[in-house]
C-alpha cells in the first residue's frame, strides 16, 4: 500500500481545530438550553467529534485491518483533537454557566469602584472597572459606567480614581448577539449610567503603567503636533484615547486602521529589532531569549495585556525558543500553539474580531504570500515591492471577509493604501519607539522626535488622500461564515495538500465557485413593503419599513441597528425617523447617513438646533404612514405614534422614565402595537394595548415582522 502522505498534518493545528470545535459546541449548547431551541451549527461539530471517536475506536480494536492504516498514522493527532475538544467544551461551559447565574442589581445601591480606561467625549465619558462594590459587598465581575456631564462641567476623573455613587446596575444580556460575548471578554458584563454631579471621588491610586503612559504622552505633546501625538500614542500603546474621531475615521476609510492598534506587526517588528541588536553584539542565545521575553512582558503590561499584544508576544517567544534550541521553526505549529494558549486563558477570545483577524491574516500570509511574490517577481518589480503587495493582498483577503461579516462594509482601497503606508510605517514605528524611549528619560533630547513627526505627517497625508477618494467602499449584508470557512480551506489546500497541482487547482476552483455562490445568495436584498420589521434584541426599539419603495429606519439609539440592518439585508436607508435622537448619538447618525446614503433625517421640533440639515417637525406623512412625535410636560420627546393601515403603532423611547411612559400611554386612547422594551408602567394602563412587543430571550430570530406577532409576555 502506498504510504505517501496526502495531507501534511500538524498535530498542534489539529489540536487547535479541536479546541475551537469544543468552544463552539459549548457555546451553542448553553445558548440552545437558555433560548430553548436547537442550532443547526451543532450538527457538523457533533459529526466531526463522532468521526474522531470512531477513528480512535477502530485504531484500538481494529488495528490489524489494512484500511485503518491511514488512521493509525494520525493516531496522535486524533487524540490531540479529542482531548482539546473536551477541554474547550469544558472551559466554555463552565464560564458561560457561571455567567448565566448572574443577576441585575435593581433598585438603588451604593456603588464603589476604581476607575480604569477612562475615556472622555463631548458630553459623556466611559469608565471601566474589573470589580466593584455594591453596598460594600464585592462583585468580582467587570462593569462599564457611562457618565454624563454638561458643557460647563469639568471632567477630572482619571485612571486610578476611587469613585462612589448611587444607582442601579444592569447585566449585559449574554446570548442576544455574538458581540455581547466580546463585551464580556473586554470587561462589560455589567453597566450603569450616572451624572457627573452625583459622583464622589473618595481616593486616588497611581499605577506604574498609567504613570509611564502619561509621561510618554507628555513627551509626544511637547515635541509633536496634536494630531500626530495622538496617532503616535495609539501606535505605541494601541490606545485611541487621544485620537479624535475624524482621524480615526480617516484611517478606517483608508484601510490602514490596523497601524493604530498594537498587533503582531508592531510586536514582531520590535522583538525582531531587539533580537537582531543582541545578536550583533554577540549576546548568547539564551540571554537573547530572556531579554526579549522580559521586554515583551513589560510591553504587554504597558498595553494593558491587550489580547493582540499577548498573541504576538507568544508567537515571538516561540520563534526565539526555536532559535535557541536549534529546532526548525514551523510557522503553522507556532501559530497553532499561540492560538491554543490564548483560548485556554479565555475561550471567549475566539469570538473577538481581533483574534480572528490576527490568526487568519497570519495563516493567509503563511500559505499565499510566497506564491503571490513569485508571480509579481515575473513582472520585474523590486523585491520589497513584491513582498509588500503580497503581504497586503493576503491581509486584505481575510480582512474583507471578516469586515463584511462583522461590520457590514469593506474598503478595497486599503490594498492600495498599504502599499504606500506599510514601508513608511516599518521605518517610522521602530524609530518612534526608540526616540520616545530616549526622550522620556532625557527630556532635553526632544529634537529626536522631529523625523518621526515628519514621517507620521506623511502617513496621515497618504491616508487622507485615499480616504477622500471614496471609491471601492462597499456595504454588505450579514454574510454566512461558510464563506470564511471556504477561504480557510482554500488556503490550507494551497499549502498543505500534497497532491498533483492540477487536482489541487480543480479543488480550489470548485471551492471558490461555491464561495462566490454562497456570497451572492447572501447579498440578495429584501423589501418590507407595509410590514414593520424590527430588531428583536435587548433594549431595542428600532424598526424598518419600506414606504413606496423607500426604506425608512425608525429609531437611532439601538446598539444593534447595524446588526439588524445586515440581517434584514438593507443596503440603503432613505429616511431616518429619530424620535429618540440625542446629542450623544449624532456621530452614529452621521456615520449611518454616509454609509447608507440617507436622504433625510426627521427629528422632533424641539431638537431643531442639533443639526441644521435635519428636518424638525412634530407631524409629517410618508406615503400611507402618518408620523406624530409624543411629548411629556417638559417638551421631551418620549415616543413616536404611527398610523398605518388603520392601525396605531407606538414606539417608546428607551431613555424614558416610568413617569414618561405613564404620560405617553395615558395620552393615547388605543394602541394596536406597542414597541416598548425597558417598559416600566403599571399593567392596568395597558388594557387598551392589543400587542406588546418587547425583549423575549426565547426567540431564536434576530428580527420579526411586527404585523405577524401575537401578544408577548409583558415584563415590568
Amino acid at each position: 500500500m502506498n504510504n505517501k502522505r496526502i495531507v501534511n498534518v500538524r498535530i498542534l493545528f489539529v489540536a487547535l481545530i479541536g479546541i475551537i470545535s469544543g468552544i463552539l459546541c459549548g457555546y451553542l449548547t448553553i445558548k440552545c438550553i437558555n433560548l430553548n431551541y436547537f442550532s443547526l451549527y451543532l450538527i457538523p461539530i457533533i459529526v466531526l467529534l463522532a468521526f474522531s471517536l470512531c477513528c480512535l475506536f477502530l485504531k484500538i480494536f481494529k488495528s490489524n485491518n489494512k484500511y485503518i492504516n491511514v488512521i493509525n498514522r494520525h493516531f496522535v493527532a486524533t487524540i490531540a483533537f479529542v482531548l482539546l475538544f473536551v477541554i474547550g467544551f469544558g472551559f466554555t461551559t463552565i464560564k458561560l454557566v457561571n455567567y448565566t447565574k448572574l443577576n441585575d442589581f435593581d433598585g438603588t445601591y451604593n456603588i464603589t469602584l476604581t476607575a480604569q480606561k477612562v475615556r472622555a467625549y463631548d458630553n459623556y465619558a466611559t469608565i471601566n472597572a474589573s470589580k466593584f462594590y455594591i453596598d460594600s459587598r464585592i462583585v468580582n465581575e467587570s462593569i462599564s459606567v457611562r457618565v454624563y456631564f454638561n458643557d460647563n462641567s469639568t471632567f477630572d476623573i482619571k485612571d486610578g480614581d476611587v469613585l462612589s455613587f448611587d444607582g442601579s446596575v444592569k447585566l449585559q444580556p449574554l446570548f442576544d448577539d455574538t458581540s455581547n460575548l466580546v463585551d464580556y471578554l473586554y470587561g462589560k458584563i455589567y453597566s450603569t449610567q450616572i451624572n457627573l454631579s452625583n459622583i464622589t471621588k473618595i481616593d486616588s491610586k497611581t499605577y506604574i503603567d498609567d504613570a509611564v503612559r502619561n509621561r510618554v504622552y507628555s513627551v509626544l505633546q511637547d515635541n509633536m503636533s496634536e494630531d500626530n501625538a495622538g496617532i503616535a500614542y495609539a501606535m505605541l500603546f494601541g490606545d485611541k484615547e487621544h485620537l479624535d474621531s475624524q482621524n480615526m475615521q480617516m484611517f478606517s476609510y483608508a484601510g490602514v486602521a490596523h497601524i493604530l492598534a498594537v498587533s503582531g506587526l508592531h510586536v514582531t517588528m520590535l522583538a525582531g529589532i531587539i533580537a537582531w541588536i543582541l545578536k550583533r553584539i554577540k549576546v548568547k542565545r539564551v540571554v537573547n531569549l530572556v531579554v526579549v521575553s522580559v521586554f515583551l512582558l513589560i510591553y504587554c503590561y504597558l498595553c494593558g495585556f491587550a489580547p493582540s499584544v499577548v498573541r504576538a508576544s507568544i508567537m515571538s517567544v516561540i520563534m526565539l525558543i526555536a532559535y535557541v534550541t536549534g529546532k526548525e521553526y514551523d510557522v503553522l505549529s507556532s501559530l497553532s500553539l499561540a492560538a491554543i494558549l490564548t483560548l485556554l486563558v479565555n475561550p471567549l477570545n475566539l469570538f473577538a474580531t481581533g483574534f480572528q483577524l490576527y490568526y487568519l491574516c497570519l495563516l493567509s500570509i503563511i500559505t499565499l504570500s510566497n506564491s503571490i511574490s513569485r508571480i509579481l517577481a515575473k513582472l520585474k518589480l523590486p523585491k520589497i515591492v513584491c513582498s509588500t503587495i503580497a503581504i497586503s493582498t493576503c491581509i486584505n483577503l481575510v480582512i474583507l471577509a471578516i469586515s463584511a461579516n462583522t461590520f457590514g462594509k469593506v474598503s478595497l482601497i486599503g490594498m492600495l493604501t498599504n502599499v504606500f503606508v506599510l514601508p513608511l510605517f516599518s521605518v517610522a514605528f521602530p524609530l518612534l519607539f526608540g526616540c520616545v524611549f530616549i526622550v522620556s528619560i532625557f527630556r532635553f533630547m526632544g529634537f529626536m522626535l522631529f523625523i518621526p513627526n515628519v514621517m507620521l505627517h506623511l502617513i496621515k497625508l497618504i491616508a487622507n488622500f485615499f480616504a477622500n477618494l471614496n471609491v471601492l467602499n462597499f456595504n454588505f449584508y450579514h454574510i454566512s461564515y461558510v464563506v470564511l470557512i471556504l477561504i480557510i480551506l482554500i488556503l490550507l489546500i494551497i499549502k498543505y495538500l500534497m497532491i498533483k497541482q492540477l487536482y489541487k487547482s480543480i479543488i480550489c476552483s470548485a471551492l471558490a465557485v461555491l464561495m462566490v455562490v454562497s456570497f451572492s445568495v447572501s447579498m440578495i436584498s429584501n423589501s418590507y413593503n407595509d410590514v414593520f420589521a424590527l430588531s428583536y434584541q435587548y433594549k431595542s426599539n428600532s424598526a424598518v419599513i419600506t414606504i413606496e419603495g423607500k426604506n425608512c429606519l425608525i429609531g437611532t439609539q439601538d446598539k444593534y441597528i447595524s446588526t439588524m440592518l445586515k440581517e434584514l439585508k438593507i443596503r440603503k436607508i432613505d429616511y431616518i425617523i429619530g424620535y429618540d435622537v440625542t446629542s450623544n448619538n449624532l456621530d452614529v447618525i452621521d456615520s449611518m447617513c454616509k454609509d447608507y446614503k440617507v436622504n433625510k433625517v426627521f427629528v422632533p421640533s424641539t431638537y431643531s438646533s442639533l443639526k441644521p440639515d435635519y428636518v424638525a417637525l412634530d407631524t409629517f406623512d410618508l406615503g400611507n404612514c402618518h408620523f406624530e412625535y409624543q411629548y411629556n410636560s417638559y417638551d421631551k420627546c418620549v415616543g413616536l405614534k404611527i398610523e398605518h393601515n388603520d392601525k396605531i403603532i407606538v414606539f417608546v423611547s428607551s431613555n424614558n422614565t416610568t413617569q414618561d411612559n405613564v404620560v405617553l400611554i395615558n395620552n393615547l386612547m388605543h394602541i394596536d402595537y406597542l414597541v416598548a422594551n425597558r417598559l416600566s408602567v403599571n399593567t392596568s394602563l395597558l388594557n387598551d394595548v392589543e400587542n406588546i412587543i418587547l425583549y423575549n430571550g426565547s426567540s431564536e430570530y434576530n428580527y420579526l415582522d411586527l404585523y405577524n406577532v401575537q401578544k408577548y409576555e409583558l415584563r415590568v
